[in-house]
């Protein structure tokens, strides 16, 4: 009781500070949320905001909550968010107000939400932010669990369609915060975010694969092997691509950055200036969609950052492009599903049944879920789970076979499944460009091994 009044008075102080702060500097501010890819098109940004030598850029990477957020806003790094902190931090931010007058001319905002309730939700965030432009990338069943207590429906999928759209309206009300002269970027082909074009004072630009006549850019093909992806889009009635060599990525990468070109043109930045900036600058992320050679001269996919269903669906779509001898998906739990997580779970074991050469399973979700529906099909594909990542990789390792791909994807929360990609790497060296670095995440890993 004492700790959340205290909790709620110390997030009001940070807050109120940090809307100080952006008074002082008065940036643009960038609004960006969506049930997935918002890391990945937050570092697009970034990316492509490097054609803009002259403008100060701040970027929130790694703050997209009611603390984060404040706290990047006011330029404080912390590690320790212990009530002994708080006296600290509180601290920091008054000094921080008072002297950091640094110039932000834009500043981009990754927008989470978890929960239909402050300080979790959307309203929350912008009670001290005020984007000017705001990009809606999708609805998904995402950080589900606190929204299901609004959904009185009995039946599965009415359930989860009713969910979905509740997350979506928490989502979607940075679009209509938008002021007039603002600008909504917004994925046409999802009717959720789509329908938000008619609640905003803003002007809309769309962005996807389908109605590429509404303005806006739009992917249009997408190709990829293993030397590399190449992405087209059509902008102002015109055709242009993009190439990533040496970079495998999903389609859902080129639907973001579709996204990215709207914001491109909305600051003026001409098509053939972003597509050099994102060329040049664009840096794939730890633990999304990496390629690394595998032992035995095998490939491995890595996409261990995190997991949900449109992502993980996008990935197994990904492998199946890919010219390999056998390919291998090695899943581990979505957690946070809340009561979708049963219907999700099954989504992603009958796709990966229709792909993969081998799928290894790992978690007690893809256990309870997963693994029943794959065993009934008889061994085809052959399926197997394990309880941890130290123990599937294990099993794996002296199975793989020269030209196999092995897909590694799962949620971040406590299975980390870049133990089975550590172990598979064939250069040891390229464990410094996984996921979950430091002695933290050392740590963690070294427990699982006693499980």
């Amino acid at each position: 009781m004492v700790k959340n009044i205290l909790l709620k008075l110390f997030l009001w102080y940070i807050k109120n500070l940090a809307k100080l702060q952006l008074r002082k500097t008065k940036p643009l501010i960038i609004g960006i949320t969506g049930s997935s890819g918002k890391t990945s098109v937050l570092n697009a940004i970034e990316a492509v905001l490097k054609a803009l030598p002259n403008k100060k850029i701040s970027v929130s990477h790694k703050a997209n909550s009611e603390l984060g957020l404040p706290l990047h806003i006011l330029g404080i790094t912390t590690q320790d968010f212990s009530i002994a902190a708080w006296s600290k931090i509180a601290f920091k931010a008054i000094w921080q107000l008072l002297v950091n007058w640094q110039p932000v001319d834009i500043y981009v905002a990754e927008m989470g939400v978890d929960s239909p309730f402050a300080p979790k939700n959307m309203s929350y965030l912008l009670s001290f932010l005020k984007p000017q432009i705001g990009i809606f990338l999708n609805a998904e069943a995402v950080h589900s669990e606190a929204f299901d207590s609004l959904v009185k429906e009995i039946d599965q999928n009415k359930k989860k369609q009713a969910v979905v759209h509740a997350i979506a309206q928490e989502k979607g009300k940075l679009i209509t915060s938008l002021p007039k002269n603002g600008f909504a970027i917004l994925n046409r082909d999802d009717s959720e975010v789509s329908v938000f074009s008619n609640k905003t004072k803003a002007q809309v630009l769309f962005f996807g694969q389908k109605n590429k006549e509404d303005e806006g850019a739009f992917l249009i093909n997408w190709q990829t092997s293993f030397e590399g992806t190449k992405f087209i889009f059509k902008q102002d009635l015109k055709e242009f691509s993009l190439n990533f060599p040496q970079h495998v990525l999903p389609e859902q990468f080129g639907l973001s950055l579709a996204a990215v070109f709207n914001l491109a043109k909305i600051l003026g930045i001409t098509q053939k200036e972003a597509v050099s900036a994102l060329e040049k600058n664009l840096v794939n992320p730890p633990g999304r969609s990496s390629l690394f050679q595998g032992k035995n001269n095998s490939y491995i996919l890595d996409s261990t950052y995190n997991a949900s269903v449109k992502p993980m669906e996008m990935l197994l779509e990904l492998l199946d492009k890919l010219q390999a001898k056998r390919k291998i998906a090695v899943l581990g739990d979505m957690r946070e599903m809340g009561d979708e997580a049963k219907q999700a779970h099954l989504q992603i074991a009958k796709k990966a049944s229709q792909i993969a050469d081998l799928i290894i399973l790992i978690g007690p979700l893809m256990k309870e879920y997963a693994l029943p529906y794959l065993e009934q099909l008889n061994g085809k594909p052959p399926v197997y789970w394990f309880s941890n990542a130290h123990k599937a990789a294990d099993f794996l390792l002296p199975k793989i076979q020269p030209n196999d791909c092995a897909l590694v994807k799962a949620s971040q929360n406590t299975l980390l499944l870049e133990i089975a990609v550590e172990k598979l790497l064939a250069n040891p060296e390229d464990e410094k460009y996984l996921c979950r670095r430091g002695k933290y995440w050392n740590l963690q890993r070294q427990k699982l091994l006693n499980q």
